[in-house]
């Protein structure tokens, strides 16, 4: 799926060949059942492009086949950006923050390891997916 220059969606045919599709803050103004829906799209096109998803929603980052964290800092009137890859507890921790919990309570955690669980046996069960092309 991408976006067309007034907002509206269009799906990218499998066999359009790009390199990498970069959605950045796809989910502006979005949430609840509507970001589900996107997350659900965002997947169907990871079948057959390289992605990468800038997003604040729990929807679209438990989805991810990977998880960076980006940090953005001011030092000394200079930008930096700190980028970390995530994963087991601290992806949990960062999930649980998105959900707009506690990230150190476990109730927080379980409640974010629910997607991350979900997704997790989804991925396995389509390892060789017939519908995925050779790499």
């Amino acid at each position: 799926m991408a976006l067309n220059g007034d907002g509206t969606a269009y799906y990218l045919s499998p066999w359009r060949r790009a390199g990498t599709l970069v959605f950045d803050e796809i989910d502006a103004g979005i949430r609840g059942r509507v970001a589900s829906l996107v997350a659900a799209k965002l997947e169907d096109v990871a079948r057959y492009h390289q992605m990468f998803v800038v997003t604040h929603l729990p929807q679209l980052a438990s989805r991810a086949h990977s998880h960076l964290l980006v940090e953005k800092s001011d030092g000394e009137g200079l930008a930096a950006a700190d980028v970390k890859g995530l994963t087991g507890d601290a992806r949990v921790r960062e999930i649980a923050r998105m959900l707009g919990g506690d990230p150190e309570s476990e109730t927080s955690q379980d409640h974010a390891r629910d997607p991350l669980t979900r997704e997790a046996k989804k991925q396995r069960s389509q390892c060789g997916n017939p519908h995925r092309p050779p790499v």
